[in-house]
């Protein structure tokens, strides 16, 4: 008899009806100098899986993940093999591929925020969620404290799992859409060769809520950048991807008519859309199969809401700020007559559009110490550590950690008041800056009212204000 010290999990939890539609992130999470290795066989062969990685490789941390992609072959049992030849079998307990259900997914990937939403048949829309019914990652083991381990090591393993992968729940927690458009990614990783989702990157759920694995680096402006930026992109497409495919099949769903629609701004180049569309393509192929994605103008989505929404409504302009992006839609009987877009929204507030190395912005230096204090008179190290980060250098970041403290479970916990870390409501209070907010929205307005001159078009009965970066106008006026 030998002891095995591991745990790890299987994505999705699904035995496919056409081997060839089957794609498996396997990972085995054990301490950073342990051994064990995964086997993976089927019909009592064995299965040589496409990649074998690990983010941990200097030990900079005392767990690992090794991670094991399988694709286009069902496996039936795990063999746990460890460096004296010693093995176990796991022996996982499949859910059939079941193609009843079909589901539609809207995506808006945006400057800093990216959100979905879905539905199932006719059903109403709802936000991107999985719970315990459904969830994206089966444990193989239940994490219970034992003889073998201590608590401290299954937090660590918990940690892990959370912070390179993905939480176990999504919506019920700190962890939810909207979430920031970020990639996580091992510092090592090599942008020339092509990179598989939840392998040696992921989507960062955890960013700007609890602290960071010390072998990870982050990538922003995942939308706007160049050079390997578009490999950037190409990863955190793959990896949205990847997990409403998981939704789907968990749900019974049909991937073959499964229909995935996303969002983009009209000030975007001609040559970057192409290849943006190229993109989302592409990962549609591989994970759902033959067809393509489908595409609209992030200014027409809320203008479509809005009129199913609200029977009155008939001539309408919806803004919608993001933290890039604002996006303009005029309509008039329910239709859209005329569109802009600029390169002026939210993160303006926050930022210096003009240089990226500039570091410095009133409204967040003059804040951002007083929070800092507080979280430091409550000693709540881990949200200490992500305001020290060197990603929240940027004060755009920082602004963006700022506002989503007051959601964050941590501070409720040790009894923060909200107020006190609640950024929008500081800034709401604070007479000093409330002119920058002011001078931000009538600058929007004014252009609007120019656009309506030139195009002599009609007083609109309605202004509507959607997206992400909209929120900050609760600075200038009382709304819950």
């Amino acid at each position: 008899m030998t002891e095995f010290k591991f745990t790890g999990f299987i994505m999705p939890q699904v035995r496919f009806n056409n081997e060839q539609d089957a794609i498996y992130t396997v990972s085995c999470v054990q301490s950073a100098t342990g051994r064990n290795e995964f086997r993976f066989f089927s019909d009592g062969e064995k299965i040589l899986p496409k990649s074998c990685t690990c983010r941990n490789e200097d030990q900079q941390i005392m767990v690992k993940a090794d991670n094991y992609l399988l694709e286009k072959r069902n496996f039936d049992f795990v063999q746990v093999r460890n460096t004296h030849g010693y093995c176990g079998i796991l022996l996982p307990i499949f859910k059939q591929q079941r193609n009843v259900e079909r589901f539609e997914f809207a995506i808006d990937l945006g400057t800093s925020n990216t959100h979905i939403e879905f539905r199932k048949g006719n059903e109403k829309p709802e936000v991107f969620t999985f719970t315990a019914k459904d969830r994206q990652l089966c444990e193989m083991f239940i994490p219970i404290k034992n003889e073998y381990g201590s608590i401290e090591d299954l937090i660590e393993e918990t940690e892990l799992i959370e912070k390179d992968f993905i939480p176990s729940e999504i919506g019920l927690s700190d962890f939810h859409f909207p979430t920031r458009t970020v990639l996580s990614c091992a510092k090592t990783i090599d942008w020339t060769n092509v990179v598989e989702p939840f392998t040696l990157v992921n989507l960062p759920f955890t960013y700007d809520k609890r602290s960071e694995l010390s072998y990870n680096n982050f990538r922003c402006n995942i939308k706007w950048g160049n050079g390997d930026d578009l490999c950037v992109m190409e990863s955190y497409v793959r990896c949205l991807m990847l997990i409403i495919r998981n939704k789907v099949l968990l749900n019974n769903g049909d991937l073959q008519h499964t229909k995935i629609t996303w969002f983009y701004p009209i000030s975007m180049a001609p040559k970057r859309l192409r290849r943006l569309k190229s993109i989302w393509d592409d990962a549609y192929q591989k994970y759902f199969g033959n067809g393509v994605t489908g595409y609209m103008t992030e200014s027409s989505a809320p203008i479509q809401y809005f009129f199913k929404r609200y029977s009155t409504a008939t001539d309408l302009i919806n803004v919608d700020i993001g933290g890039g992006t604002t996006d303009i839609a005029f309509a008039k009987d329910k239709n859209i007559s005329h569109v802009t877009s600029f390169r002026f929204a939210s993160n303006t507030l926050f930022e210096n559009s003009f240089s990226e190395l500039d570091e410095d912005n009133g409204i967040v230096d003059w804040h951002k110490n007083e929070i800092l204090k507080l979280l430091e008179e409550k000693n709540l190290m881990d949200l200490i550590r992500v305001f020290n980060s060197p990603n929240n250098t940027k004060p755009a970041n920082m602004a963006s950690f700022l506002f989503g403290l007051k959601d964050n479970t941590i501070p409720q916990r040790a009894g923060v008041n909200v107020k006190a870390i609640d950024f929008n409501y500081i800034l709401q209070e604070d007479e000093d800056f409330k002119i920058v907010f002011i001078i931000f929205y009538t600058a929007i307005v004014y252009h609007i009212a120019q656009i309506v001159k030139s195009l002599n078009l009609e007083v609109p009965r309605h202004i509507s204000f959607s997206g992400n970066g909209s929120k900050v106008i609760r600075v200038i006026i009382s709304v819950p």
